[in-house]
């Protein structure tokens, strides 16, 4: 087993694949991904543009800057030191086996060594093949862990290093998700590349763009709004188009 391609496993070795998507269906869904995945673009590259010019005055007196700075530590590790495989294969096996329970599926016999790994599920759904390349399981532990610490005490003393902590954990998925997407995936190959990509892409442009809101003036729900905008008016170009 290649040590870049951890892999889910179906529940009974041997039986035929079950994909979400297929054929003309996987086209279909793709396709109609596709605007949307560049109206986000657009809206958030507009969003930016507009928050710079009060960008310098606001990061003089924010704490948010440690999200930056987390996310800048860990691109330098990643860089320079021996990348952590193991440490990425838990969190992709786990996170198959978290989405495959949350949709109602058994999970066992899950298998995590540098070379690879891999989860036995009862059936493998579209969300549990992506859920390692969209959802960021450690950065969702440091904020459980935030979450327990407000229980317990008070840490807004040191929330520079909570949010270094986020920081750190995004660039982690990030980084790995697409060094992993770039070595080929049997995950995508069943879920049907097209819809499969789009789908990261869209979530994962999702969650930057609600990180970059917290780490500047921009705002996550004028991105949305630009985004619908955008799409309102690639729409109305296309009914213009038609009649």
């Amino acid at each position: 087993m290649s040590p870049t391609r951890p892999r889910v496993k179906s529940a009974a070795p041997g039986t035929s694949r079950t994909s979400f998507f297929s054929g003309a269906t996987a086209m279909m869904a793709g396709v109609a991904l596709l605007p949307v995945c560049a109206a986000l673009t657009f809206a958030t590259i507009e969003e930016l543009r507009s928050a710079v010019p009060a960008a310098s005055e606001w990061a003089h007196s924010s704490p948010q800057w440690g999200l930056a700075i987390g996310f800048l530590l860990w691109l330098s590790l990643y860089a320079t030191t021996p990348r952590p495989i193991r440490a990425y294969v838990l969190a992709h096996e786990l996170t198959h086996a978290f989405w495959a329970l949350l949709l109602g599926e058994r999970v066992s016999d899950l298998r995590v060594t540098r070379r690879g790994g891999s989860v036995r599920i009862g059936r493998r759904r579209f969300l549990v093949l992506l859920a390692p390349y969209f959802f960021p399981l450690y950065t969702l532990l440091v904020l459980g862990a935030y979450g327990v610490a407000t229980m317990i005490g008070d840490p807004t003393p040191w929330t520079v290093w909570w949010l270094a902590g986020i920081g750190f954990s995004w660039g982690f998925h990030l980084t790995f998700t697409i060094s992993m997407l770039a070595a080929g995936q049997n995950d995508i190959r069943e879920a049907g590349p097209l819809p499969a990509y789009a789908t990261i892409y869209l979530v994962n442009l999702t969650g930057l763009a609600l990180w970059i809101s917290a780490i500047s003036p921009a705002h996550f729900f004028n991105i949305i709004g630009r985004t619908i905008d955008y799409l309102r008016a690639w729409g109305g170009a296309v009914c213009r188009l038609l009649t």
